[in-house]
């Protein structure tokens, strides 16, 4: 995969193989928001600040990075932890859980 990744095998597999791992990576993050689970959302968006950085989008790669770095940092703060791993991060407005989504996608 190293080979496909590095367009060493022809610049369509190389789309797609990048496309994967861009669908897997919002796939992460699309459950750790319907699980609330706020280290594996933390978790994706390191994952996904690869991406930013690859395309060339150094607003979102930074401020990515900050947010990531913020979220991952809560377990030094347990109170703030606690309401964030028990849906502070997400809106419900049922009593679905399938229905969770997050704040940002919230608004729109």
């Amino acid at each position: 995969t190293d080979d496909t990744f590095a367009g060493n095998l022809g610049k369509t597999d190389q789309f797609w193989m990048t496309y994967c791992k861009i669908i897997k990576f919002y796939l992460t993050m699309h459950n750790a928001v319907k699980l609330s689970n706020i280290e594996l959302y933390a978790h994706s968006l390191f994952e996904l600040t690869s991406i930013f950085f690859t395309t060339n989008h150094a607003n979102y790669a930074r401020w990515m990075i900050y947010y990531a770095l913020e979220l991952a940092n809560l377990t030094n703060r347990p109170e703030l932890f606690n309401v964030m791993q028990n849906g502070g991060f997400i809106i419900n407005r049922t009593a679905n859980p399938l229905s969770r989504v997050g704040t940002d996608m919230a608004l729109e």
